[in-house]
């Protein structure tokens, strides 16, 4: 099955190559990785054509000034797309080989319920040389997969990743117009994936999830000064939600959303949540 792979990249030559690699060793066959580049001024540029004259009929670079974060470069990408399965993924991880097949594997399976389908996984964080710092970025961040399963959860409370996705055309197709000073591309997929389709879970990890210091997003620990960093933004919070209010049919309840997200947070923070997968 045609599976396409969304790479924006952005003065990523120290780890890109290894990256890129990754998706090459790929246990299924039948990817195209389209890479876009954000006007990187290192090396970039070169690892990628190096790549692209190796596996032309594969790997091909994008051309397309839309850029600027994560989630304006990715989310500019998704006009682009043509086949039925599509994967995000970053400069700077490696994937483990069998990651495109075991996705496929149970995303094809979640589709036969609803076409508006979308999966996730777990991963590993690792250091900058790959070097293990926690085997779960989920059960580091106290995040339970089985949220996936009541909308208003997923809106207060991201729970995976876009580099740990792979997700149909027709989820891309319900998209609405996002603010990207308000949601992250990830999150808005996941969003519209609880709300009008199905979200699956793959209980494993994926990928290794690099840390280091030019992380344009990165695994954080959780504590109280987290939180109380959280409720020094109200104020963005409020306008998050509204702006669902406002591009969701049906309108979706701001009161249940705030009571989701209190109940998530402190779960979080206290650990009285019931972590099924723990």
């Amino acid at each position: 099955m045609y599976i396409q792979v969304l790479l924006s990249v952005y003065n990523g030559e120290k780890y890109l190559a290894a990256q890129i690699q990754s998706i090459v060793n790929q246990t299924h066959r039948h990817w195209e990785l389209l890479i876009k580049n954000d006007q990187s001024t290192d090396g970039s540029l070169a690892i990628i054509e190096e790549f692209t004259q190796a596996y032309p009929n594969q790997i091909k670079l994008i051309n397309t000034l839309v850029g600027g974060n994560a989630t304006r470069s990715f989310m500019g990408f998704l006009p682009l797309v043509s086949a039925p399965y599509l994967m995000f993924c970053d400069q700077d991880d490696v994937w483990f080989p069998n990651k495109i097949s075991i996705s496929l594997q149970t995303l094809q399976q979640v589709e036969k319920e609803n076409p508006i389908a979308l999966v996730f996984s777990d991963m590993e964080v690792v250091d900058s040389d790959l070097n293990l710092l926690h085997a779960s970025f989920l059960k580091q961040h106290q995040l339970n997969p089985n949220w996936r399963n009541n909308a208003y959860y997923v809106m207060a409370q991201s729970l995976a990743a876009g580099c740990t996705m792979m997700f149909t055309k027709k989820l891309v197709d319900t998209l609405n117009p996002i603010d990207d000073v308000l949601f992250q591309h990830d999150h808005w997929l996941l969003i519209h994936a609880a709300y009008y389709g199905k979200i699956g879970f793959i209980n494993q990890s994926t990928l290794k999830y690099r840390q280091h210091n030019s992380n344009s997003l990165g695994a954080h620990g959780i504590s109280v000064n987290y939180f109380i960093s959280k409720l020094k933004s109200l104020g963005l919070v409020t306008k998050r939600w509204l702006y669902l209010n406002r591009q969701l049919t049906p309108k979706p309840s701001l009161i249940k959303i705030g009571l989701a997200k209190l109940y998530l947070n402190l779960g979080r923070l206290t650990r009285f949540s019931k972590f099924a997968f723990l």
